[in-house]
């Protein structure tokens, strides 16, 4: 077996800086290809890298699916999202839909047969998993191409089942039966007057800004002068926090920077 495979964020994070100089190494029946710069200074050290490197290729060329996207989910999107909620939501969908069918696969014999299988089976639970599983299953792979884990994405142009009548990737179809009219709202906000909610649904009708990010409103994000609010934070469940080291009231009441500072005036 032939496994080659492009190791520059692993030298990357053995502590070898590297450049456009392009070596190869061969081990058995392993070859890494790498972009690297051998330091003179100290060889002895670079070459004990080399050989790391060399070996974690051996190990990636047969790893198991459940196990590169245990490592997206843990060491990429849980760092990327910085929402609890987005966080937990991915890690359910892997584990009950996605892990249960293609967990035991190496990473380099999934095809587009296995996806179809997996998009399938996901439709039988219900169509908003089935558009989850897609979005989870592209991105990751996606993703692994990038680390040289598998060649190609051969998730990309397999469709989901016609039966489930699920638009293209990456849009939303909006079904109108679902959604309130604007006789609906205006009753729901008159309806409201008096109550503790009453902002709360002004906050989300108008300006469209989620429940976290409205409980997280302070008045110093308010410009009474400007007529502006700017949106800063949401309480929730911080992500990169130890539950272990927190008070068990404040689990939901942490303070998140939103990824974009939002702004609404003149409302």
């Amino acid at each position: 077996m032939e496994v080659v495979a492009n190791v520059q964020a692993i030298v990357f994070a053995l502590g070898v800086k590297t450049t456009n100089v392009v070596k190869q190494l061969t081990e058995g029946d392993a070859v890494a290809v790498y972009e690297g710069e051998r330091d003179h200074e100290n060889d002895a050290q670079v070459m004990e890298c080399y050989e790391k490197a060399v070996e974690a290729c051996r190990v990636y060329g047969t790893v198991l699916f459940k196990d590169y996207i245990r490592h997206w989910l843990d060491d990429i999107i849980k760092n990327r999202v910085g929402s609890y909620n987005t966080y937990y939501n991915y890690n359910s969908v892997v584990c009950n839909h996605i892990i249960p069918v293609l967990g035991n696969k190496m990473m380099k014999m999934i095809n587009t047969a296995d996806i179809v299988r997996l998009y399938r089976k996901a439709g039988e639970y219900s169509k908003s998993v089935a558009e989850q599983v897609r979005t989870i299953i592209k991105t990751c792979l996606g993703y692994a191409v990038k680390e040289k884990a598998v060649a190609v994405n051969v998730a990309l142009g397999v469709r989901m089942p016609k039966s489930l009548n699920i638009g293209n990737y990456h849009t939303r179809t909006i079904e109108s039966k679902n959604t309130l009219t604007l006789e609906q709202v205006k009753k729901l906000i008159e309806g409201s007057k008096g109550s503790k909610i009453h902002l709360m649904i002004l906050f989300n009708v108008v300006m469209g800004l989620r429940c976290s990010e409205i409980i997280g409103i302070k008045y110093s994000d308010i410009d009474f002068v400007e007529q502006k609010l700017t949106v800063r934070r949401q309480l929730g469940r911080d992500i990169k926090k130890n539950d272990s080291e927190l008070d068990a009231k404040t689990y939901t009441k942490q303070e998140i920077a939103t990824k974009n500072t939002i702004q609404c005036e003149n409302y």
